[in-house]
């Protein structure tokens, strides 16, 4: 009643960071805090994270699955002249994901950086003169790459990594804590699990006629 007193109309709120989402003591005060709020008049809204960026459920998306965190895409892409062999190892803590080469013609030179990040679409692409080569032959029990191209070619080299290092996840003003992958279903479904439906079951009956929106705190899409 003292904040209405004092002129606010309402509050964004949620459980406790306490335990996170994950007492039911601090959840059933969450939900007699909601109600007394429509008693005496108070818009209500729910903010739906520990800290930011929204996904995480304060850390219990990722403890339900490792494979829930981002992950990026990692390539490496060289020119290969024909006769010359290349080794390619695979990065410490990354997991391999395939590799194959183009035959390309001799005279395209190797792009620079600045090619590379304006337009990485156009760098080999009207180069290319033949099918892609699969090199999986080519790959030792840990992936390390062991080619000779018998023409001058573009070896693509693919991992995955846990994306963390360098990313808005470690650098945001709130927390450095490892992030989902928005882009998983499944990781969202976890999410989902670990937060609106738990306020859903606390204070659902609420919805449409008091509690008017949940605030989401930013999902990242972790660009480096």
């Amino acid at each position: 009643m003292d904040l209405k007193n004092k002129g606010y109309g309402g509050v964004v709120t949620n459980v406790a960071f306490d335990d996170y989402m994950s007492n039911p003591e601090y959840i059933n005060t969450f939900s007699q805090v909601v109600r007394y709020a429509k008693e005496i008049g108070m818009r209500v809204w729910i903010y739906d994270e520990l800290g930011y960026p929204s996904g995480t459920a304060g850390g219990l998306t990722l403890k339900a699955g490792k494979e829930y965190e981002a992950k990026a895409l990692c390539a490496t892409l060289l020119k290969v002249d024909a006769g010359n062999e290349i080794v390619i190892k695979k990065t410490k803590n990354h997991d391999f994901l395939t590799a194959f080469a183009f035959p390309i013609s001799e005279s395209k030179k190797e792009p620079d950086y600045q090619e590379l990040f304006s337009k990485p679409e156009d760098i080999y692409v009207d180069a290319i003169i033949g099918e892609r080569i699969s090199l999986e032959e080519y790959l030792d029990g840990n992936h390390t790459l062991f080619y000779t191209p018998k023409e001058t070619s573009l070896v693509c080299y693919f991992q995955t990594k846990h994306l963390y290092e360098g990313t808005h996840a470690q650098h945001n003003v709130h927390a450095s804590r490892r992030y989902i992958s928005v882009a998983s279903k499944d990781a969202v479904r976890e999410f989902i699990s670990n937060t609106y439906e738990k306020y859903t079951e606390a204070v659902g009956d609420l919805y449409g006629n008091h509690i008017e929106a949940y605030f989401t705190d930013e999902p990242s899409y972790m660009v480096i």
